[in-house]
């Protein structure tokens, strides 16, 4: 028996030159509510949810990445047992 258990898709990460607008929009056409935002130094992320998805729209700086998945985070109770056997 594992240490671990993968739960599910915690979020997608999405770059975006204007993180606030494209959460506006799924807020206001795609029923999405705000979840909350956050900025590390130039970096700025704002979450996004409707019926257990969750966005992130992910804006850094100048950087021209717009529409790229930036990654798709998974929810993982007892992480260090998973990183353990994956390193093994």
């Amino acid at each position: 028996m594992s240490n671990y258990l993968v739960k599910g898709l915690a979020h997608i990460g999405i770059f975006t030159e204007d993180a606030r607008a494209c959460a506006d929009f799924y807020i206001k056409h795609l029923n999405f509510r705000f979840q909350y935002e956050h900025m590390l130094g130039d970096l700025l992320l704002v979450f996004v949810e409707c019926g257990g998805c969750v966005i992130e729209f992910v804006q850094l700086g100048d950087v021209d990445h717009n529409g790229r998945v930036d990654h798709v985070a998974l929810e993982v109770q007892g992480i260090e047992a998973l990183v353990e056997k994956l390193n093994a």
